[in-house]
């Protein structure tokens, strides 16, 4: 009988650890879930800006490095923000650091335009995630600033 009676207890514990955990699983489910803006900010600063593969400074050529990365959310926008320094001494008139500027402008919206569909091939959303670029000279001094966002590609 005593047997019977232990048998009983544990089936009845099962049940019970059974029914716990599947009400605690479906409420952890539905109250710690992150949004999808929060996942795509978990990939972006996993993948573009703390990647382990990424040692900063990054040498890009000869005179400009990669100094660091990071997100800058603007109201509904996230970014990755890039921040370059350029090691030749730069003495260059306003003209041309606004020829620079504008060149650059260019060729981040060309490259990151082109990008859409393999970005979102990595995560869905990645695409809506635009760039701010960040130049500074060899001292500090900030050159210009380019920001390039998808509602920018035609």
């Amino acid at each position: 009988m005593k047997k019977i009676a232990s048998i009983f207890i544990f089936i009845l514990v099962l049940i019970a650890a059974k029914a716990i955990g599947n009400f605690g699983g479906k409420y952890a489910a539905t109250s710690k879930q992150p949004s999808q803006h929060e996942l795509l900010r978990m990939f972006v600063n996993e993948f573009a800006v703390n990647n382990v593969n990424f040692k900063y400074p990054m040498k890009i050529n000869e005179e400009t490095y990669l100094i660091s990365r990071s997100i800058k959310d603007e109201g509904q926008s996230m970014f990755v923000v890039e921040n370059y320094r350029i090691i030749a001494p730069v003495t260059a008139s306003p003209g041309e650091i606004k020829a620079a500027e504008e060149n650059t402008q260019q060729q981040v919206k060309s490259i990151f335009c082109a990008s859409l569909q393999e970005r979102d091939k990595l995560f869905t959303g990645y695409s809506s995630v635009g760039i701010i670029q960040n130049i500074t000279d060899t001292n500090g001094k900030a050159l210009f600033s380019v920001k390039v966002e998808k509602s920018q590609c035609s």
